[in-house]
């Protein structure tokens, strides 16, 4: 693990780092070959990224595997201790990681843009917390949850109660052979003006195999949704369907 800059950041065990490892991404590649050599503090530091980015990244999939690996551009771009004249490595490295960053993906980085990330060792944190939060939601199982998010929306129900939100799925389990259509939500009995009849405000679409991702991003989103849309009722741009007491 490099030089031992920040073992506090990093839970014994966790994370290793075989030096055998495939490299899955070929931005961490290129970073790992560039640095080799360079013992200075930032290479070190920049390198321990790459590799967990490199070992990590399968995690993650489509835009977001794209986001993941951003934060190592991310971290080279905004967290250099370099100015001019910059050294040779690092000009490759920046002429690289110049326009992901730039990039729809870098400038709404969904694992950064909340973590107010300075130094290097920040950007290890919001990587490594990524891993650590996807590992979670990929360990558990789906009736697991699914009890989750149940208990979650059942408690916040009574939080909202003109809400009127409700956790279950649209769609279809098949049998022979087994088929899984559903999309799993967080359901209310609001409309929006445009709406006639049944209500059309919702939270969520998660495929059964994500009701995990699902669990994770409702912990840190749900509850901030449900007051959003509890001030939309107040200010009477949604409608609530609830049957009022008489």
């Amino acid at each position: 693990m490099g030089s031992g800059a920040y073992p506090e950041f990093i839970p014994s065990g966790d994370v290793n780092y075989p030096e055998e490892e495939k490299i899955m991404t070929d931005f961490a590649n290129d970073v790992l070959e560039s640095l080799k050599g360079h013992t200075g503090v930032a290479e070190v530091q920049w390198s321990d990224l790459a590799r967990l980015i490199a070992n990590k990244h399968s995690l993650f999939t489509g835009r977001e595997a794209c986001a993941f690996e951003n934060i190592l551009a991310q971290a080279i771009s905004y967290a250099s201790p370099y100015h001019f004249p910059m050294p040779e490595h690092y000009k490759a490295l920046s002429a690289k990681a110049a326009p992901m960053v730039a990039s729809a993906i870098g400038m709404r980085n969904k694992f950064t843009i909340d973590a107010d990330c300075e130094t290097i060792i920040d950007y290890f944190n919001a990587a490594f917390n990524a891993v650590v939060e996807r590992e979670y939601a990929l360990s558990l199982s789906e009736d697991t949850a699914a009890t989750l998010l149940r208990t979650q929306v059942e408690e916040l129900a009574v939080q909202y109660p003109d809400l009127g939100l409700s956790f279950g799925y649209i769609g279809n389990l098949s049998i022979g052979p087994i088929h899984d259509d559903r999309s799993w939500k967080v359901f209310t009995k609001c409309a929006t003006p445009r709406c006639h009849g049944a209500s059309d405000v919702s939270w969520g679409g998660y495929a059964t195999k994500n009701l995990g991702l699902m669990h994770v991003a409702a912990r840190k989103s749900l509850a901030d949704w449900c007051q959003q849309k509890s001030d939309l009722l107040a200010a009477r741009e949604i409608r609530s369907l609830v049957p009022q007491a008489a």
